[in-house]
């Protein structure tokens, strides 16, 4: 069998397991994990068979008082806050955070060391990672390697010796300054500088409190993560909540992002199938040619139902992603997009 025939079996393999792939994963339905890093529950794995697996993607829970591994990575992490307080020390500086706020990790030469506190003695803290899965291009360590450097557990006097983060988050700066310089190499070179100084300067974490809220064509929408936000350390991910309390607008893409429910329970219409989901499950739209038509529901009309959406910006492009209104959201009105919280 030539090479190129390979391919085309590995195409025919990918669209087998396409059929069979869950468009919502059921976080009841998933097991809890103890390793060395904590208590965890994997949504997406670079291990799992699948047609669609582009991201690395688990819960994690601290008890009162734990703390999880010590950690040394590339970067490139983002952590959503779903219950409690935690601290978590990102190369040694301490970021307070909790429900409804995003820490991100920022890709350094050096790579990141990270860990996660819980100092509240009587209830749980939990949060969703995800990053891309690079396992299988990049390698598991990338450049800088993976390495857990001590296990979990409770958490002693000198896991808060450090000092507080100096990375307080600035307001969305949407564009850079331009430059005066002449040759392309020069460009290049200032550009990758600038790059590297947003990854070591930039905003790290995101608080939900000092975002605002718009009403767009699909919804009430609160945005952490855009390309359009210069400061922020991580650029290329686009992650935002979104408030359904009716139903959403209706449209078309090509798929590839995943959606997490944060609150409440509904259903997806996704190409004339209706998918049901609830608190903490996850919904996933392959990749697939001609894309994807869909429309979320509210089951319990009026009451609570928020999720937060992630999907990494370069990977829609290589996909030639685009975006086709089928109906507008009702409580949408051209030039009166921004709402408050």
């Amino acid at each position: 069998m030539s090479l190129f025939d390979e391919l085309l079996e590995l195409r025919d393999k990918q669209r087998q397991v396409a059929q069979k792939q869950a468009i919502i994963i059921k976080d009841m339905e998933l097991p809890w994990e103890k390793n060395q890093h904590g208590k965890m529950k994997w949504f997406m794995h670079p291990c799992f068979e699948s047609a669609w697996n582009a991201y690395v993607l688990y819960t994690q829970q601290l008890n009162p008082g734990w703390k999880s591994g010590l950690q040394r990575c590339q970067g490139g992490v983002l952590f959503y806050g779903l219950e409690g307080r935690m601290r978590t020390r990102v190369n040694g500086e301490i970021y307070e955070w909790g429900a409804g706020d995003l820490l991100t990790l920022p890709i350094l030469r050096e790579g990141v060391e990270y860990q996660h506190l819980n100092v509240d003695k009587g209830s749980n803290a939990s949060f969703l990672a995800c990053e891309l899965n690079t396992a299988h291009s990049l390698g598991v360590d990338k450049g800088s390697g993976f390495e857990e450097l001590e296990p979990g557990g409770k958490i002693t006097e000198n896991d808060l010796a450090q000092g507080n983060g100096k990375r307080v988050p600035d307001p969305v700066q949407r564009t850079d300054a331009p430059t005066s310089l002449t040759s392309q190499y020069d460009r290049d070179f200032e550009s990758w500088m600038k790059i590297r100084e947003r990854y070591e300067t930039g905003n790290i974490l995101v608080r939900g409190a000092d975002m605002s809220w718009e009403q767009n064509r699909m919804g009430k929408v609160c945005y952490y993560l855009n390309p359009e936000f210069k400061r922020n350390a991580l650029l290329d991910w686009t992650v935002f909540a979104q408030d359904i309390r009716i139903h959403s607008g209706k449209h078309k893409h090509q798929g590839g992002l995943i959606i997490y429910v944060t609150e409440g329970e509904g259903y997806t219409v996704c190409d004339g199938k209706r998918y049901d989901w609830q608190t903490n499950d996850l919904i996933l739209f392959p990749v697939k040619p001609g894309g994807i038509e869909h429309q979320h529901f509210n089951t319990k009309a009026g009451s609570g139902c928020r999720w937060i959406v992630l999907f990494y910006w370069p990977w829609w492009e290589q996909v030639a992603s685009d975006f086709v209104q089928m109906q507008l959201h009702p409580d949408y009105v051209a030039g009166k997009d921004i709402v408050s919280a």
